[in-house]
């Protein structure tokens, strides 16, 4: 008995115990796992209460090789179905509840009906769309739970329901994630070619949290370049060159590029320098890194130029520091033609043109 109502992909790898509907049996020729039975759900259970959560698991610590076909045809359904949603949206009926200018009061089930969504409504279509404005907007995923953010939609088409912070962040955002990574897979097979750059970074914010990137620069078949995201994530782990070389090589061999990076672009910080040694990857310094450190040791050590700059940094610190200093400083730039209110720029250890913009400013 095949697992034809599971989600697509893993049914082809098992099949259904006629003596047990909460067990499956990997049905793949060479099993390393402990055992071909995998346990979907309580037995004697409901249906709808069984899981596809352990048979995704066993694919994935037994079958790499299956895992992967399985989420490339999942992620594909996936696409199909959003492109589904998006035609059934555009060849909605609409519904005439009471011809225009009649005073016929509409009957008790008009009123219902009115209520309705209209038929093969892409509801969930709808929360991608909402989704994907909090992604490009850099909102957070709370922004669905502001009261006066729930009135305004409700204004604007009271039968959508906001899906929750958690449906947001536990659903949505990862299933419009697997649908992002499947296209760029279909672009980079199409049109990467025989070979790309890549640069990559890692820096830490404000609130002490590291993270490390890695972009991938391309022309496509066209002659058009491209660049594409690849990873951004968290990095708050040992920043040694064998941390690194071991997580490139994760994003290198999960975007399946072995063979196929020119080089890869880095700062001049000697851990990055000796994970690409250990990778035997090719790697050029970054250009602009370079005329940064260049800049620091030159100019910046000159005893004439780091006076100036202390001064610069002890008066900007004063005006921030105090808010009736600031009022005054406002209040002298509204007097003089020609004075912009521009805020006060203190400069940045990492960008030296910073330096350059808070003397001018």
């Amino acid at each position: 008995m095949r697992l034809e109502k599971l989600i697509p992909g893993t049914h082809l790898r098992h099949d259904v115990d006629c003596s047990d509907e909460s067990i499956a049996k990997c049905n793949i020729s060479v099993c390393h796992g402990k055992t071909r039975k995998i346990r979907r759900g309580t037995h004697g259970g409901s249906k709808k209460s069984f899981s596809t959560k352990s048979l995704w698991s066993h694919l994935e610590s037994y079958h790499p090789a299956e895992y992967k076909e399985a989420i490339i045809i999942r992620n594909a359904d996936e696409a199909k179905r959003c492109k589904k949603d998006e035609e059934n949206s555009k060849q909605q009926s609409i519904y005439i509840l009471a011809t225009p200018g009649s005073q016929t009061q509409q009957s008790l089930e008009e009123t219902f009906e009115l209520k309705k969504w209209l038929p093969d409504h892409p509801d969930q279509n709808r929360g991608n769309y909402l989704a994907e404005w909090i992604c490009d907007s850099l909102l957070p995923y709370t922004t669905v739970e502001n009261e006066r953010f729930d009135v305004f939609i409700s204004h604007l088409n009271h039968k959508f329901d906001v899906p929750s912070e958690k449906v947001l962040r536990q659903r949505i955002i990862p299933d419009i994630y697997r649908r992002v990574q499947f296209n760029i897979m279909e672009l980079l097979h199409n049109n990467l070619g025989d070979f790309c750059s890549a640069p990559t970074d890692i820096w830490t914010s404000k609130s002490q949290h590291a993270f490390i990137s890695f972009t991938l620069h391309f022309i496509n078949k066209k002659g058009e370049r491209k660049a594409v995201v690849l990873r951004c994530f968290p990095y708050d782990t040992s920043h040694t060159a064998d941390s690194i070389a071991k997580t490139l090589r994760m994003i290198i061999f999960d975007w399946k590029l072995e063979g196929k990076l020119h080089l890869i672009l880095r700062d001049n910080v000697l851990n990055m320098v000796n994970a690409m040694v250990i990778n035997n990857q090719d790697n050029a310094d970054c250009f602009l890194h370079i005329i940064h450190l260049v800049v620091m040791n030159s100019i910046f050590e000159q005893s004439g130029v780091q006076s100036m700059m202390a001064r610069a940094t002890k008066l900007i610190s004063f005006f921030r520091k105090s808010p009736k200093a600031m009022g005054v400083l406002r209040g002298h730039q509204a007097d003089y033609n020609g004075v912009p209110g521009c805020t006060l720029i203190l400069g940045e250890k990492s960008r030296w043109s910073s330096y350059y913009a808070t003397l001018v400013r």
